[in-house]
């Protein structure tokens, strides 16, 4: 179990956990905050857009079944206040993913997910995924590879359960296993939520990677320099200004999500994680528009100022805008038009 203490200048108080008294309820809030599950620490860093929760299969009903902006199904199972949570969760896992495998189509699950959505379907996926659509076809060939993930959160991962969400990263290359604990602390009349993560080692991560072809900084610049699309001093400017980018988000500890053409950069404000940016290895690069629910003063002066080097015309200011929009090359910026942008990531 995890402590949390609230410090003051006085003193140091330990804050009381808050149990789940029941499954239903910790199902409930991953359906309601999917964020809870730590993109940032899983291979992809993967966004996740729920299809159903329980969903049924002929061995029983997925507690929550995910995609992702890679159209990679994620399966999300939940204990609580479980003594026997090994045993149970990782075999009903493993009997999910096979029933997901071997008896689901992509168009099933686009299906579903339009059934569960109903008329949020469509803004629901470019709030979640910044895409327009889910594509069945890339669903099956995930489902049939198999790239799968399996998520197991629960109020607490006993040590042995760690050790075999390892041993099993080790063992599969087609699915990627990751254990969650989230607990709940109470602080006066607000509830805080920790999240814990075990999943693959960083060797194992990098191999899935490349088996998946997950793009890596090494591997983005390779694809740049044996472009037959570009010059020589369209690659260098190209590649001096991705090591620029990548580092100022390094340094400022914004999250990079590598997909297998491009990479984007999301950035915390407030509750939120916000998309900001992505780069294709072909010199793209799109800015995202965050939900206008979600918009605050500081974001709209982010967009205004990305007006002045992207051809978004002023579009973030429609109510309705919350997809990615005004592609350029990044290497065909002038050197006033990188320097707003590099300005923008140094500041935000």
């Amino acid at each position: 179990m995890k402590k949390l203490y609230l410090q003051t200048n006085s003193a140091l108080t330990d804050l009381n956990e808050v149990k789940f008294e029941q499954e239903i309820e910790l199902q409930k809030l991953i359906e309601k905050f999917p964020e809870l599950i730590p993109s940032e620490e899983i291979i992809g860093n993967p966004l996740l857009f729920l299809i159903q929760r329980e969903f049924p299969v002929s061995t029983g009903y997925i507690d929550h079944l995910f995609i992702d902006q890679m159209m990679v199904p994620t399966i999300v199972e939940t204990k609580v206040n479980n003594p026997e949570i090994r045993r149970k969760i990782i075999g009903q896992g493993y009997e999910y993913l096979t029933s997901l495998s071997f008896e689901l189509t992509g168009k099933q699950i686009v299906e579903a997910a339009k059934r569960y959505w109903k008329s949020q379907y469509s803004s629901e996926i470019i709030k979640r995924l910044a895409i327009k659509d889910l594509n069945p076809k890339e669903i099956e060939r995930n489902l049939r590879k198999p790239r799968l993930r399996l998520m197991l959160v629960a109020d607490f991962i006993p040590r042995e359960l760690r050790k075999f969400v390892e041993f099993i990263n080790n063992a599969s290359r087609g699915v990627d296993v990751y254990a969650v604990q989230l607990e709940q602390f109470q602080l006066d009349n607000k509830i805080i939520i920790s999240v814990s993560t075990w999943g693959p080692t960083e060797s194992v991560i990098h191999d899935k990677s490349i088996s998946f072809g997950l793009l890596s900084r090494e591997e983005f610049i390779n694809k740049v320099n044996s472009s037959q699309d570009l010059n020589s001093i369209e690659k260098k400017t190209f590649i001096e200004r991705i090591n620029q980018i990548l580092n100022i988000a390094e340094d400022r500890q914004f999250s990079v999500g590598w997909g297998t053409k491009s990479f984007r950069i999301t950035y915390p404000d407030n509750k939120f994680v916000n998309k900001l940016l992505e780069f294709y290895y072909n010199g793209d690069s799109w800015v995202f528009f965050v939900p206008f629910t979600h918009r605050t003063p500081e974001i709209n002066a982010i967009y205004h100022s990305l007006n002045l080097v992207f051809d978004i015309q002023n579009k973030y200011l429609d109510t309705k805008a919350q997809y990615k929009m005004g592609a350029r090359n990044l290497y065909e910026l002038s050197s006033s038009e990188f320097d707003v942008l590099y300005k923008i990531l140094s500041t935000i």
